[in-house]
């Protein structure tokens, strides 16, 4: 057979000491936590407020390209509508002209006398 170990008061209270120790130890460990999860979150929060600031901003920035790109699509097509009045106002005088100068041709070729040669 073999002998039962035996247990003495005193070892009772050395091991009812190491667990109050382990506990206490344990308890304290999770206020640590918290205050530098404290810190961890107040990073959060403040990197949390710099997402939203980048969002306003970029918010706000493709506002202002889509205004600019709405100015120049306007000023885009007035400037083809110019273009194509400027070209049919030219051809409408390009034509005046051709006619004019033939005109001016013909009277100047009615008024010569015709010669038989």
């Amino acid at each position: 057979m073999t002998p039962q170990p035996t247990v003495t008061k005193t070892d009772l209270e050395a091991m009812e000491q190491r667990m109050d120790q382990k506990i206490r130890a344990t308890a304290l460990k999770p206020e640590s936590e918290d205050s530098s999860m404290g810190i961890d979150d107040e990073r959060v929060t403040q990197l949390e407020h710099r997402m939203n600031q980048l969002e306003v901003s970029m918010q706000q920035q493709q506002h202002t390209v889509q205004s600019h790109h709405t100015e120049v699509q306007q000023q885009l097509h007035q400037m083809r509508n110019q273009v194509e009045q400027q070209g049919t106002t030219f051809h409408a005088l390009l034509d005046q002209r051709f006619t004019e100068q033939l005109s001016e041709i013909e009277r100047i070729m009615a008024k010569r006398p015709k010669t038989n040669e």
